[in-house]
């Protein structure tokens, strides 16, 4: 019987000079999963029961991904990985997520942020309570709009809308900036610069 290869020489023999070439490279995975993917394979090496469900199909390379993550960062014992591995099984990425944000020490709080991404573009962080994701999840089924940020986009321009029609700011023959005059029958046009008076009179 030949000899059982190392997974370096397969990697190896395989043209790459490390695991971490082949799985970004190869299967094309970003710099953050490659390295998650890795520790996942890692931890399955240490603790049998995790990669017999692995195996099974009872848990998830992405939710082993998470829970060796999670092990990591927390100096999680042998025992305690074992228990959670337990708790994971049968779980979804989300679920996985939320019993693991629950065994965690130290919590990273995600700071509201807006950075730049191209001209037009930017990525916007912030942290959402179980309310506001409850409101997000409702919205986009009733608008069957799977894109949260135009389920936002619709909100805010009604939320707007609202506002400034409670100010006094807009009018419906405003929306256009342009409406008739049948007296004069000639057309009107608005212009979308508040008078100083009437800024003083709503603030």
């Amino acid at each position: 019987m030949s000899e059982r290869k190392s997974t370096s020489t397969v990697v190896a023999e395989m043209g790459f000079s490390s695991l971490f070439l082949y799985v970004q490279e190869a299967l094309g995975y970003s710099e953050a999963q490659t390295y998650e993917r890795i520790r996942a394979c890692e931890l399955a090496s240490k603790i049998p029961e995790i990669k017999s469900k692995l195996e099974s199909g009872e848990m998830s390379l992405t939710v082993v991904a998470k829970l060796a993550s999670h092990v990591k960062r927390e100096g999680t014992s042998l025992e305690k990985t074992k228990e959670l591995a337990e708790a994971l099984t049968g779980c979804s990425v989300k679920k996985a997520e939320k019993i693991l944000v629950g065994e965690a020490t130290h919590h990273e709080w995600v700071r509201e942020k807006i950075t730049p991404k191209t001209p037009e573009v930017s990525e916007v962080r912030f942290a959402a309570d179980e309310e506001l994701q409850s409101l997000l999840g409702r919205a986009q089924e009733l608008c069957s709009e799977p894109m949260l940020a135009e389920v936002i986009r619709a909100g805010l321009k009604v939320l707007i809308a609202k506002k400034e029609k409670a100010l006094g700011l807009v009018s419906g023959l405003v929306s256009g900036l342009v409406s008739y005059d049948k007296e004069k029958n000639e057309a009107i046009k608005y212009s979308r610069t508040i008078r100083m008076g009437d800024r003083r009179e709503v603030m």
